[in-house]
């Protein structure tokens, strides 16, 4: 291409980004039909819809950093869809922004108190009480796993989805939370809630070229209007981020990271400690191959630590990218399906 021929390019491309309307590529963002159950607190619960016969329910807990629409982000790219087409009954509990006085909420109140909450709703809601897992995403997985641990609920089955459970181990974000000398308590009391901006901050960090390679991407695929639809609901997920309530985000940084009293069998909630071994009920451990968020180790730490049956699977794709990749959606829920049907085959 000669030069004259690149800047005409250039050029062309330049006016084509600068005349697109964003807004066009996200009218059908977390669009599955769904009506919501209730609500408590900074929480509502909500309930996809399905014109299919329904042979199993799924409850799913969202992480608290992200926004719960990852997980639905528009037709064609969602695994709340390919769930309900496989007939499954999905409820949601979506934490929402926390309000002003959700600052003071703890740790015992987001694990027990709301989510509790939202499985009894989902239950009270659904035509087949015997059949349920829980589908927890990243710290979303971790607290319904310390919620089993506690009440130790039978005839159920746990999809940890990028979960961490030993946050003693290599990434970054356990090396920080132990050698960085944050002061929690001053960034509490100055805060109250923990800004999306610093967690968001907090993760480019981790991998500072990824918004180059995103715009190289961007620039290089500039006329393809599947790309510009994905790139754009991605980019607005992105930057839809949530706080996390001050003295949670406190209790968790303390118990788990700096502490990891789960791993160690010492993490006391309710007057009662939180012992991982005695998990009898079957958990699904589904790894990224390259997740830089959640490194293999600490989601497989579950192996050889509980009593219940644990399967395993490692998809392509990052920690968020696990769950936009249409192989690597496919390979999930086929696995989600395979566990399911040999936990109930009796």
């Amino acid at each position: 291409m000669s030069p004259l021929e690149s800047i005409k390019l250039f050029s062309q491309k330049i006016s084509f980004l600068g005349k697109l309307d964003k807004q066009d590529f996200l009218e059908d963002l977390a669009s599955t039909p769904h009506h919501v159950l209730g609500y408590r607190k900074r929480a509502r619960l909500i309930q996809y819809q399905t014109s299919k016969s329904v042979k199993h329910n799924i409850y799913i807990v969202p992480s608290l950093i992200n926004q719960y629409y990852v997980l639905d982000l528009f037709p064609g790219c969602s695994l709340i869809e390919e769930l309900l087409e496989l007939g499954f009954n999905v409820t949601l509990l979506d934490w929402q922004n926390p309000r002003p006085q959700d600052r003071f909420a703890s740790l015992e109140e987001h694990i027990f108190e709301l989510i509790d909450w939202g499985f009894d709703l989902s239950k009270e809601n659904s035509l087949n009480e015997k059949k349920w897992s829980i589908l927890g995403h990243c710290i979303g997985g971790t607290f319904s796993i310390v919620n089993q641990c506690y009440h130790q609920r039978e005839d159920i089955s746990f999809i940890n989805l990028v979960t961490p459970i030993d946050f003693d181990n290599n990434s970054i974000l356990s090396f920080w939370s132990k050698k960085v000398p944050l002061n929690l308590n001053l960034m509490v009391k100055q805060w109250g809630q923990i800004h999306h901006e610093f967690l968001q901050l907090s993760f480019r960090l981790m991998e500072p070229m990824d918004n180059i390679q995103k715009y190289k991407s961007l620039w290089k695929k500039a006329n393809d209007r599947a790309f510009l639809k994905k790139y754009y609901a991605i980019d607005h997920w992105i930057k839809d981020r949530m706080d996390f309530p001050g003295r949670t985000y406190q209790e968790f940084i303390e118990r788990f990271f700096r502490e990891n009293n789960f791993i160690r069998g010492i993490l006391e909630l309710k007057g009662k400690e939180i012992q991982l071994h005695r998990l009898k009920q079957p958990v699904l451990v589904v790894t990224a191959s390259g997740d830089h968020i959640v490194e293999e180790n600490s989601a497989k730490a579950l192996c050889g630590r509980v009593e219940g049956f644990v399967d395993e699977i490692e998809l392509p794709g990052g920690h968020i990218g696990c769950l936009l990749s249409q192989k690597s959606r496919n390979l999930l829920t086929k696995k989600i399906e395979e566990f399911i049907e040999v936990q109930y085959a009796h």
